[in-house]
């Protein structure tokens, strides 16, 4: 894995931050440092997905998270797997429950949630997992005073111009008023496998 692809792995995971430090913050955690980690795999064999296709050898799987030191100790790890094909040459074991929650201590917890599609879904319906924390919270956000805030006013750590100039902050400002653009991305993945585990010394 070359230092660039590293890089832009750690952009597309950095939401996932975000997570981790409301973790923390639940579980009254002040971290020493919040440490980004990843690694590839590739195709076992050529893949045809139809729309695309990945020669044997390329890369195929990404799996990537954070990990909450607290004391030099990992006390909480968040990690997201994404691929685009099971049979990789590494051998991973590709969960087929989306969210699996991993509690250490007295006593432990192992949770998993899998989701059940329609038999109408085609690929773009498991955006609706996406789609449905932020329609969820509408009600919310609108009743809330920071509704009327934009990036730099509303506390928001991760946004794209949170360590820019005060000229960023106010491009920012003004593409938080901006309507949305009804143009959806295109992506193509399969749902992501969450992992989260929390250390014992977190629950103390």
């Amino acid at each position: 894995m070359t230092p660039q692809l590293a890089e832009r792995a750690q952009a597309w995971l950095i939401l996932f931050r975000d997570a981790v430090e409301r973790i923390g913050a639940a579980l009254d955690l002040t971290f020493d440092d919040i440490e980004f980690f990843c690694e590839y795999a590739t195709a076992a064999e050529n893949v045809d997905l139809g729309w695309m296709g990945m020669d044997k050898g390329t890369n195929a799987a990404l799996r990537g998270g954070w990990r909450g030191k607290v004391g030099g100790q990992t006390v909480v790890i968040l990690t997201v797997v994404w691929y685009l094909t099971r049979n990789l040459a590494e051998g991973w074991e590709i969960d087929d429950d989306q969210y699996h929650l991993v509690v250490q201590g007295e006593p432990s917890i192992d949770t998993r949630m899998r989701l059940i599609p329609e038999p109408h879904w085609k690929n773009h319906d498991w955006d609706i997992m996406t789609a449905l924390p932020a329609v969820s919270a509408v009600p919310q956000i609108k009743a809330s005073p920071l509704a009327c805030s934009g990036f730099s006013t509303s506390g928001c750590r991760w946004h794209p111009w949170a360590n820019g100039t005060a000229r960023g902050a106010r491009r920012a400002e003004g593409l938080s008023r901006q309507a949305p653009s009804s143009r959806a991305p295109a992506t193509n993945r399969k749902p992501a496998r969450t992992v989260l585990r929390l250390a014992a010394a977190s629950l103390r």
